[in-house]
């Protein structure tokens, strides 16, 4: 999936000025990696390639430069009109409600997030604006960024048309509500066709994470339905729907004075918080049957929101076992994991290219929907320890 932006003010130099003079601009953006960023025809062009489902963060795409002699700047900030979108500078984000106040002389590189759980494919403009300090004015010339209320509200009723016309999910049924640890859930949810038919991949989700997904094709002016199954292992209240919508279901605990294995998870980390693409992260947790017969149980191990891949484990009566998994990342991003429930942490992979000082200052991104890395397996080793008593 790609998503292109085009920067709003279009002029015939390399640099894009805010300003008449573009041999010493007052504000000029350049590319900083060519492979993001772009001068196609006097504009500034973004592309970026992203995972479905997924989030992905660049660290230096391009830059912010106020000219030298520039005064009377006061601020400098960005708008566009795509949600799951955003661009930062060093550790915040840059909005008209963050503004960056450069100084003269000053550049900014700016980095760019995109959330494909979010956003889909789609090319847009974004404006770079520019504040001027009381009494002060924009030298003549070429206009400075066009007022974005015009240009955005069209954009929403082109979107808002554009959303109208594909298909949606127009109803969820979940049964039953209640039920205990061990039984199934059935999930049933219909989607609404549009002006044409359409494939749509509607993905289970178990407490906010997808443990399924199916594609159905959704006629237009017609409706299809699909229908998970899912059996819900761990007592509580646990929301289980289809994408964003969800139904809260109570799952009682099983009930018995038999002696029963419980296998639980404890202490899950990872090796390191940053690697390179084409590198490995190892993430270890260690499982404990806290019961009084053997047994075992089947853990999710999940990446991003999604669960990647299942790990059994079987265990004697008080015996623990430490689960290593070693995984490989390609694409460069920042990345949760957890097993059996429990949060191992996050992982960024940043290009070699682009790993400085400020690489750790970009903002954390979890507890959200991140990269679905189908490509690229699980290694599974496990290692005996002395049970506890």
């Amino acid at each position: 999936m790609a998503v292109c932006l085009l920067v709003g003010l279009a002029v015939p130099t390399v640099a894009i000025t805010v300003g008449s003079d573009p041999v010493n601009d007052e504000v000029a953006l350049e590319p900083v990696d060519e492979r993001y960023a772009t001068i196609e025809d006097g504009e500034l062009t973004l592309t970026v390639d992203v995972f479905d489902n997924a989030q992905t963060t660049i660290l230096e795409v391009f830059t912010i430069t106020v000219g030298e002699d520039v005064d009377g700047i006061e601020s400098v900030w960005i708008e566009h009109p795509i949600d799951g979108v955003e661009f930062y500078a060093e550790d915040s984000e840059i909005s008209n409600d963050s503004r960056l106040e450069p100084a003269a002389g000053e550049e900014i590189t700016v980095g760019v997030l995109v959330d494909s759980t979010v956003t889909k494919a789609t090319s847009e403009t974004f404006s770079v604006h520019v504040a001027y300090e009381d009494g002060a004015s924009a030298p003549p010339g070429p206009p400075a960024m066009p007022s974005p209320d015009p240009l955005v509200a069209d954009d929403d009723d082109e979107r808002d048309d554009e959303q109208a016309s594909g298909p949606s999910l127009v109803d969820l049924e979940v049964t039953p509500l209640e039920l205990t640890a061990g039984e199934s859930v059935t999930v049933t949810g219909t989607y609404e066709g549009g002006d044409s038919d359409e494939d749509v991949t509607a993905a289970l989700t178990v407490d906010g994470v997808v443990v399924s997904q199916q594609t159905v094709a959704v006629p237009a002016d017609s409706t299809a339905t699909v229908t998970f199954e899912q059996t819900l292992e761990d007592p509580g209240t646990i929301p289980v729907g289809i994408g964003d919508e969800a139904r809260d279901v109570e799952v009682s605990a099983v009930e018995t004075d038999e002696p029963a294995a419980s296998l639980t998870v404890s202490n899950v980390s990872l090796n390191t918080g940053q690697i390179q693409p084409g590198e490995s992260v190892t993430l270890t947790a260690n499982v404990t049957n806290t019961g009084e017969l053997a047994g075992e149980r089947t853990f999710d191990i999940v990446v991003g929101g999604f669960v990647v891949e299942t790990v059994t484990v079987d265990l004697e009566a008080g015996e623990t076992e430490t689960v290593t998994l070693e995984r490989t990342f390609e694409n460069a991003g920042t990345y949760s994991l957890a097993f059996g429930g429990v949060d191992a942490g996050s992982v960024t992979v940043v290009e070699s290219t682009l790993v400085s000082a400020s690489v750790t200052e970009l903002p954390g991104q979890t507890g959200v929907a991140l990269s679905v890395p189908l490509l690229f397996g699980f290694g599974l080793f496990f290692s005996r320890r002395m049970g506890w008593t």
